[in-house]
């Protein structure tokens, strides 16, 4: 939708959520969109044309570079990702040695979880690969393979705490 002097607004009919929500810095008072793009009358600026594909195109918002050895890889996408894309064949975990390490992949709208089926070793890198035939729910692929670096951290320390001593019935400690 226009929205006059706040930009444009473009809102998933299904989900209610916003694709987009652009200020585009005039008076958008119309748009119009046909096949790939957003043609916005936009006052003085005259008018935009906006390609739908960069605005839907899958692209990664926030991902784990940093966990523990039994923590699940959590990867946060710009938008609802199509469910029958997401596998073991479209996203890959592999040690240091390229070794594929087997996980559970699954996907709720916009978040990928990548749980490992057994704990990764301790200060190892892993790498996670996205194929670029995934797909968001619009049809539109990520395009190209999205490759990123996990570190798994040592556990944290588990110090000991001396307890020696005698308790008193009255709840005091010497």
């Amino acid at each position: 939708a226009a929205d006059n002097t706040q930009g444009i607004a473009l809102i998933d009919k299904t989900t209610n959520e916003y694709i987009l929500n652009e200020d585009t810095q005039g008076y958008a008072h119309s748009l119009k969109i046909e096949g790939d793009y957003i043609y916005l009358a936009d006052g003085p600026n005259g008018v935009r044309i906006i390609s739908l594909k960069e605005i839907l195109t899958p692209r990664i918002i926030t991902k784990s570079t940093s966990i523990k050895k039994s923590d699940n890889i959590v990867v946060i996408m710009n938008i609802n990702l199509d469910s029958s894309t997401i596998s073991s064949s479209t996203i890959t975990l592999k040690d240091e040695d390229g070794n594929v390490i087997s996980s559970d992949i699954s996907l709720s709208n916009k978040t990928i979880t990548i749980n490992p089926k057994s704990d990764l070793i301790q200060n190892q890198t892993y790498t996670i690969t996205l194929n670029s035939q995934i797909k968001n729910t619009y049809g539109y692929e990520l395009g190209n393979e999205e490759r990123f670096s996990v570190s798994v951290g040592s556990a944290p320390k588990q110090d000991s705490v001396d307890i020696s001593g005698t308790w008193k019935m009255s709840g005091g400690y010497s």
